[in-house]
């Protein structure tokens, strides 16, 4: 990771917040995650409703346009500022102080993915990310919103587990698991 790819942000109460901005790849794959679970949920809802004619295609097409519009929208305000897809990737949405992402931001923000989406194939989102200091594409801008990597922040092991991490077997990150490989600082916690 480069440094140009951290946000520092400098709270009231005198904190540094540390933000890992997500690039264009760690987001398009969690995007085709998201696309591919719309797609299998739509083509499970499809067949059954193929049995009731025009009244099954218009209600599938009402739940077409449900799913490409709010599925993002509940999945951001409900999980965190995470969908299925960015979970798996290890990304969130935060508003651009660091703060949670709220019902109203994740609805801008992913309103606005149509404008990103023009010519083609989110040509204009992408141009739009390299362009700015953040990464943040239309709909980002517009609600003021970072996508950060925000995988699993710590990590419980037993007293039994910790001979794993002394000496050079420890400083090689070899026993840590994936994700954290890189560690800059363990503590110890007595329960």
């Amino acid at each position: 990771m480069r440094i140009d790819d951290q946000l520092h942000i400098d709270t009231p109460e005198g904190a540094r917040l540390t933000l890992s901005l997500a690039g264009p790849l760690p987001r398009a794959l969690a995007y085709g995650i998201d696309l591919a679970i719309r797609g299998l949920a739509l083509a499970l809802v499809a067949i059954p409703l193929m049995l009731f004619g025009r009244g099954g295609m218009g209600l599938y097409l009402v739940l077409l346009f449900f799913m490409e519009w709010f599925y993002p929208v509940l999945f951001e305000a409900l999980w965190q500022g995470r969908t299925p897809g960015k979970r798996m990737m290890g990304l969130a949405v935060v508003h651009g102080n660091g703060a949670p992402l709220g019902f109203n931001g994740s609805l801008v923000r992913n309103l606005l993915r149509t404008a990103d989406l023009f010519p083609m194939f989110y040509l204009t989102g992408f141009l739009v990310m390299l362009i700015t200091r953040r990464a943040q594409r239309l709909g980002d801008l517009a609600a003021d919103t970072l996508v950060i990597h925000a995988g699993k922040r710590h990590l419980s092991l037993k007293a039994s587990d910790l001979e794993h991490y002394h000496g050079e077997r420890g400083r090689r990150g070899a026993k840590l698991p994936r994700g954290f490989q890189n560690v800059d600082v363990m503590t110890v916690e007595a329960r």
